[in-house]
């Protein structure tokens, strides 16, 4: 077994171009379905982002709703100011949302919008990279990563629905290309949605030592025609509502690189073995047993597998760094999980790959070993 060994390593190490040129194109296959993997998981923490940073105690929203990413609700305000009389309640905080198609310059985009009640509102941005605040009705505080992408710049004007909105400044934070977030004062807003006397969300923060759960109750029972759900529940539903937009492409993505990789495993298994078949020809005739040779394929399979896996990781961190400089609008989002759930699936493939070579081995007739050429 030691001598078989030894070849497996010998065909690896003594064709370094060949043994190269495979993990090269193995890894660019892991690297593809890695890289929407994270470019998926960074859109689907930006969708929550606006939810995350609100961090209230409770939600309240119209009956029938349980999220913000592509919801429509609209509770009157009345219900808001009722919440906030109750017991234990420190404050309620109300805006308007919306989901609507925005022009920026000669572009329209898909995005959220925040009517708020005030420019320094609670369900403001939390964070300003430039500008100032809201403080007149035609003002539009914008995310800051369309200032890179369109050259918008302060004064500039957006459309939402029916009007323009002037550019005071940009927020941190607020950016995906599933929902960019945009903040203007809810009046206007309402009046393009002749929606005056509604509001979309309350966040309700709650006095210390409440019981929560009492709390959601109580408002669910004394209010009718509304949904109120905790904080953590909100964003479950939220995350789960935005991994199901991605989840077929990121299937599909990963079913075709992983046939691509087992394609090229197999291919560069064959070759390097192929090249050598007479050794391996001589070997047999020494006595080397088909299951020896199979295990030896299938070792150098999973050693070419799992460094090409090593050198796509490599690629994948090195883009993860460029992105915010050549393409700041797509977010990219590396996580434990996302590199290490892989791997179990990089050893399928690694043992799919080292089938055809194997099936080639067991078929190779001994007796090669005692012709010319």
């Amino acid at each position: 077994m030691k001598m078989i060994l030894r070849w497996g390593y010998k065909t690896l190490t003594m064709q370094k171009a060949a043994t190269l040129a495979s993990m090269v194109g193995i890894a660019f296959s892991f690297l593809l379905a890695l890289f929407f993997a994270a470019v998926w998981q960074g859109e689907t923490q930006q969708i929550v982002a606006y939810p995350n940073k609100m961090n209230p105690d409770l939600w309240v929203m119209q009956d029938g709703v349980s999220n913000m990413h592509m919801a429509s609700s609209f509770v009157w305000d009345w219900k808001g100011e009722a919440i906030a009389k109750m017991a234990g309640v420190e404050q309620v905080t109300g805006f308007l949302y919306l989901n609507t198609v925005i022009q920026v310059q000669d572009n329209k985009l898909f995005g959220f919008v925040v009517g708020l009640s005030d420019g320094k509102d609670r369900a403001g941005p939390w964070a300003l990279s430039d500008g100032r605040h809201l403080e007149n009705p035609d003002e539009i505080i914008v995310p800051d990563t369309l200032s890179s992408v369109f050259g918008l710049a302060q004064g500039d004007t957006v459309r939402i629905v029916d009007k323009g909105y002037r550019v005071v400044g940009f927020s941190k934070g607020t950016y995906s290309s599933a929902n960019p977030v945009f903040f203007v004062l809810k009046d206007r807003l309402q009046a393009s949605l002749s929606s005056d006397g509604t509001l979309s969300y309350y966040l309700v923060d709650t006095e210390p030592d409440v019981d929560i759960k009492a709390l959601q109750q109580k408002i669910m029972t004394e209010i009718d025609n509304i949904n109120v759900v905790t904080q953590a529940e909100f964003i479950a539903n939220d995350y789960e509502m935005a991994t199901q937009m991605g989840a077929e492409t990121i299937l599909i993505m990963t079913l075709i690189c992983s046939t691509l990789a087992a394609l090229i495993i197999g291919y560069a298994c064959y070759s390097l073995a192929i090249k050598k078949r007479k050794e391996l020809a001589i070997i047999k005739a020494v006595g080397a047993r088909d299951y020896q040779l199979v295990i030896v394929v299938l070792l150098q399979s999973i050693a070419v597998t799992l460094l090409a896996y090593l050198l796509a990781i490599n690629f994948l961190v090195l883009l993860s760094v460029a992105m915010p400089l050549i393409a700041p609008q797509i977010t990219v989002a590396l996580t434990p999980s996302l590199i290490l759930k892989p791997v179990p699936l990089a050893f399928v493939i690694a043992v799919i790959g080292s089938v055809y070579p194997a099936i080639k081995l067991i078929s190779l007739d001994p007796a090669l070993a005692y012709k010319n050429g």
